[in-house]
């Protein structure tokens, strides 16, 4: 499942990715972390892949007809392209994951048009890394058909 859902990633990036002005949206901010919470109090898996891709996923859908998780990726294929790793927190408004999810689901804003996120991810020693992330849109068209899990 694992395995499908990073290849459905990879596809998705190099295939659907839909680039925006980066002045048009607003920048927010969320803090993912899996070192302090313990593993069952968990709101998302994190995991990296080939190519240098990394994946965030959420353990819930946005909508109740999504047939995959929240998820959101992000590339860095290049050295100078992979997010610095710092020894404090970035100084970030962070949202919680209500507000977060609030902004997710508003059907009067979407989400995608109007924002984009950015994870801090805590690492271990008290060490953080930052990435520019891009949801994965179920049921996308895909060369005419559908893209489901």
């Amino acid at each position: 499942m694992k395995l499908a859902t990073l290849i459905f990633t990879l596809v998705f990036m190099f295939s659907f990715r839909e680039v925006k002005a980066q002045d048009e949206r607003t920048k927010i901010y969320f803090l993912a972390d899996t070192i302090d919470v313990p593993k069952n109090q968990r709101i998302l898996e994190i995991r990296r892949g080939p190519w240098f891709v990394g994946v965030y996923e959420f353990y819930m859908k946005s909508y109740p007809t999504d047939n995959i998780n929240l998820i959101f990726t992000y590339e860095e294929p290049r050295p100078e392209m992979q997010a610095k790793i710092v020894e404090t927190l970035p100084n970030h408004h962070y949202r919680s994951w209500k507000s977060l999810f609030e902004l997710l689901t508003s059907p009067d804003k979407p989400f995608d048009d109007n924002y984009q996120l950015y994870i801090t991810e805590k690492l271990p020693g008290g060490r953080y890394t930052t990435h520019k992330v891009y949801r994965i849109m179920p049921n996308r068209s895909f060369h005419g058909g559908t893209i489901k899990q």
